[in-house]
């Protein structure tokens, strides 16, 4: 990971979003080192000034981790046009909608444009269809968990079926 697209990992069956990238920002870097908010991050006049990105130097190391999903979790990786327009509440509750992947990834693109989309927004979903793991094992960045309503930590609303689990 480079820049500020992110990767998000949507926890099918616990109906959770996860943030499991940092931006390479200015902004994080406040936020990290404690001098504002991560509610204050999203609307900073520096919240597009990168510290990291392709194509600047040509000595340019990425951000790497390990995550290991379980079946059926769900990746997003997707563009800061995305991630400006939808807080990481709104990405969760399309995710919850559960109406399949293609869906999931046009009303994502369709939220970000009606929310005022001016930037290229970019979205892949990527759904694990297998595998034995019964815990998903990941760092997650994810601040708006701290400071969501409770009904977005609690991830509490009864699941649909509109997503059927995948085959193994």
């Amino acid at each position: 990971h480079i820049g500020d697209s992110r990767i998000y990992l949507y926890l099918y069956k616990e109906r959770e979003l996860h943030r499991i990238t940092k931006d390479h920002s200015f902004v994080q870097a406040l936020v990290d080192a404690g001098e504002i908010t991560a509610d204050e991050a999203e609307t900073h006049p520096d919240k597009n000034r990168i510290l990291k990105a392709l194509g600047i130097r040509t000595d340019i190391t990425p951000t790497v981790g390990v995550v290991y999903p379980k079946k059926d979790d769900i990746f997003l990786i997707c563009s800061d046009g995305l991630s400006d327009m939808l807080s990481d509440y709104e990405i969760k509750n399309i995710f919850d909608a559960k109406v399949g992947l293609a869906q999931t990834g046009e009303t994502l693109i369709d939220e970000a444009l009606l929310a005022g989309g001016k930037d290229n927004t970019t979205v892949q979903l990527i759904r694990i269809a297998g595998g034995s793991a019964k815990k998903s094992q990941f760092i997650s960045y994810n601040p708006a968990f701290k400071n969501a309503p409770k009904s977005f930590r609690a991830v509490s609303a009864p699941m649909a079926s509109a997503i059927p689990p995948a085959k193994a």
